[in-house]
């Protein structure tokens, strides 16, 4: 409160409404559940948007663009078609980047690196007309021994989401918040939902943010390893339920993680470098771009 009156003295009468609103802002009254889907494939939209638009549930749309056009695909990890892409945009999902080739990004050169990092967000652009400014890497594969990929990472985009991050829990506060260490649920196949709705409710309670990650959506899974990072539509639907009804009661706000970024008043953590404009490395690496 002492903070508060300082601040009033200094700023004037009329910065009281700015800084109520700062201190409002500091301190959220109700939780946050954000939906991700990694690899844009054609699966999550045929089973699972339409289980999110019926409970409202948004969230971030991570795209695999090399192999996305404007003809459907087939096989069990094809990709979404760009006019599929558009119809998350309109459901309130936000587009994200998952590079070109789903590849390790450890592992390649530097140019390689910005390339898959950097492409992806021109190609999104062209094709739905939004710049994504959020990414996940593929694999959660971000170490590397001198920060590379990290400082590349920050180079492009604004924030980053991968698997475990908030200290391993998949929660992250919505007070303070270091935008390239999103921590995410994953969900996969033998995923029970009644935890995921345990830990949706622990959000709830304590007024956290979490964020879950999907990857293929199908009625029935496949057994044996190839079925691992499915999920059955059942499951997908009892956990968007649980979802939408802490919605309904106010506990939870549901959003991209853009959207709920917006929202979180601080950010800690190595920001973001601004010396290196997106469309320089765009340009730089075009020139030598492998694919």
């Amino acid at each position: 409160m002492r903070i508060f009156r300082i601040l009033v003295l200094a700023l004037g009468a009329s910065a009281v409404g700015a800084v109520s609103a700062y201190a409002q802002k500091e301190l959220p009254t109700s939780g946050a559940i954000t939906i991700t889907l990694d690899d844009a494939t054609r699966d999550q939209y045929i089973y699972g948007l339409p289980i999110f638009r019926k409970y409202g549930v948004e969230g971030t749309l991570f795209l695999t663009t090399g192999d996305m056009g404007e003809e459907a695909g087939t096989g069990r990890w094809a990709s979404l078609t760009w006019s599929e892409a558009r119809e998350f945009l309109d459901a309130g999902f936000e587009a994200g980047g998952h590079t070109i080739t789903h590849r390790h990004l450890p592992q390649l050169t530097t140019i390689e690196l910005q390339a898959e990092l950097g492409f992806p967000q021109a190609l999104i652009y062209h094709k739905i007309g939004v710049f994504p400014t959020t990414f996940a890497a593929p694999f959660g594969d971000i170490q590397d021994s001198n920060g590379r990929v990290a400082n590349a990472i920050r180079e492009i985009y604004d924030a980053h989401a991968w698997w475990g991050g908030g200290e391993g829990t998949g929660y992250n506060s919505l007070v303070s918040v270091d935008p390239y260490q999103i921590g995410r649920v994953e969900i996969k196949r033998d995923t029970k939902p009644q935890d995921v709705c345990d830990k949706i409710a622990v959000a709830a309670k304590e007024v956290l943010w979490i964020v879950l990650v999907f990857h293929g959506i199908v009625p029935k899974p496949l057994t044996g390893p190839e079925g691992e990072y499915q999920t059955s539509t059942a499951a997908v639907e009892e956990i968007a339920k649980c979802s939408a009804a802490f919605v309904k009661n106010g506990s939870l706000r549901t959003g991209s993680i853009k959207e709920i970024l917006d929202t979180i008043p601080h950010r800690h953590g190595p920001g973001r470098n601004v010396d290196k404009p997106i469309m320089s490395l765009i340009k730089g690496s075009a020139r030598t771009q492998p694919y």
